[in-house]
């Protein structure tokens, strides 16, 4: 393609350089910058960046209504169980965990915060004595309160928990007898309410977390009711 420059004779022809047309481009791209017009579109007149940034829109988009898909057919409630068999009698093993004070001793989550504030009220031990506590996150702040008791069966406790997640779970604990050993079994029944506790289900696994736990306390409830401290 050719150009007339200024100060040339009518008619006379100059090609236009490599040069001018470069300057050309340039100058249009900076313009079209300036006045806030895309320099590159899509094929439909679309900037890109925007075609980018609503593709990985619509990808989260997709992304979350499937999780939350995923999470309401997770069940409305869990249960978590571990046991073990300590040789002492099923009143001895019992008697540490209907007494509240005495989980100091071999609870797994006593030992997680060691300024854990400790708050004991109601009776004495057994039916009616409600424990509370209170401290960091890996404990957080929650209520324990007995609410039957067999003598040499059973032991049955409302677990309420404040934070970091409110949540009403039931406890209870077993003692079976057999030959010099005693079957200890921990079983936590609980809801998952609502889609954030269904969602939080299906990346943290009850069964193994909380499992693993309990697997601990029983291990020291274990120790202790063994040796008779």
């Amino acid at each position: 393609m050719v150009d007339r420059q200024p100060g040339t004779p009518p008619g006379s022809i100059v090609a236009r350089t490599p040069l001018a047309s470069f300057t050309t481009g340039a100058f249009r791209a900076t313009l079209a910058l300036r006045v806030g017009v895309p320099h590159r579109l899509g094929a439909r007149g679309v900037p890109v960046a925007k075609k980018i940034a609503l593709a990985v829109a619509a990808t989260v988009v997709v992304a979350l209504a499937g999780l939350f898909t995923a999470a309401s057919f997770q069940p409305d409630a869990f249960t978590v169980t571990r046991a073990t068999d300590i040789k002492a009698a099923p009143e001895r093993a019992q008697a540490l965990v209907a007494d509240l004070h005495a989980w100091e001793k071999w609870s797994p989550w006593d030992k997680l915060d060691p300024a854990l504030k400790r708050t004991y009220s109601g009776a004495a031990a057994g039916v009616g004595s409600v424990y509370e506590w209170s401290g960091n996150s890996d404990v957080g702040k929650g209520r324990m309160t007995i609410t039957a008791v067999e003598p040499g069966k059973r032991v049955a406790i409302k677990l309420e928990f404040m934070e970091p997640m409110p949540s009403v779970a039931e406890i209870v604990f077993s003692f079976s007898a057999s030959g010099g050993s005693t079957r200890v079994e921990w079983t936590m029944n609980g809801k998952n309410d609502g889609i954030v506790a269904k969602t939080f289900s299906l990346v943290a696994d009850m069964d193994k977390t909380i499992g693993a736990d309990f697997e601990k306390g029983l291990a020291s409830l274990k120790g202790i009711a063994e040796k008779g401290d």
